[in-house]
């Protein structure tokens, strides 16, 4: 499925509401005075979601 996420001059976009560990297509192109160009290839990004907890490190002592 392709959804045009912007179609006004910007040099950079967010993307919201993603979904943590799903990989999504995106490609791009420019628009100038003569028209659109062509698309980019195809690029992959996984998004991430928050990372999780670490876990409480253990201290033991030994000796004195």
């Amino acid at each position: 499925m392709e959804i045009e996420l912007c179609d006004t001059p910007v040099t950079s976009f967010v993307v919201t509401g993603l979904t943590g560990g799903v990989d999504y297509q995106f490609k791009v192109r420019a628009r100038n005075i003569y028209g659109y160009g062509d698309f980019s290839d195809v690029f992959v990004v996984e998004a991430s979601d928050l990372p999780g907890k670490p876990t409480i490190p253990t201290v033991s002592l030994s000796g004195t």
